[in-house]
């Protein structure tokens, strides 16, 4: 350190260089330990929580920066419906589900020209 000191006391237009690195270093380090810490991506003790990724909330953004806050609000106060849902056949899924599906398909068939009629041929 002493060295260092002598360096930029000799030559000053050094000190821009160490400040700028020193800097660096210090960002580096306090973002790791903010990762290290805030993150559910990262285990550092397994042995008293093995998985903390399962406590995050569906509307809790775990992000370091995001560029769309009011998205984790407006899906907090409206919840995504179950994805799966989709997949399961008519008869397993919920009548609104289904509604919403065949709403879904007629629309698509309607853009395309296409009526009741005409997929009752194919």
């Amino acid at each position: 350190m002493a060295s260092v000191a002598r360096l930029v006391r000799r030559d000053p237009s050094l000190t821009p260089l160490f400040v700028a690195v020193g800097g660096g270093v210090v960002g580096a380090l306090a973002f790791g330990a903010h990762y290290l810490r805030n993150s559910s991506d990262v285990i550092v003790d397994k042995k008293r929580h093995p998985e903390p990724w399962n406590d995050v909330e569906q509307h809790k953004n775990t992000k370091l920066f995001s560029s769309n806050r009011d998205f984790w609000q407006t899906r907090a106060s409206n919840p995504p419906q179950n994805p799966r849902e989709m997949f399961r056949s008519p008869s397993e899924a919920r009548p609104e589900v289904v509604q919403a599906k065949e709403k879904a398909v007629e629309g698509v068939r309607r853009e395309m020209g296409l009526g009741k009629e005409s997929s009752a041929e194919h």
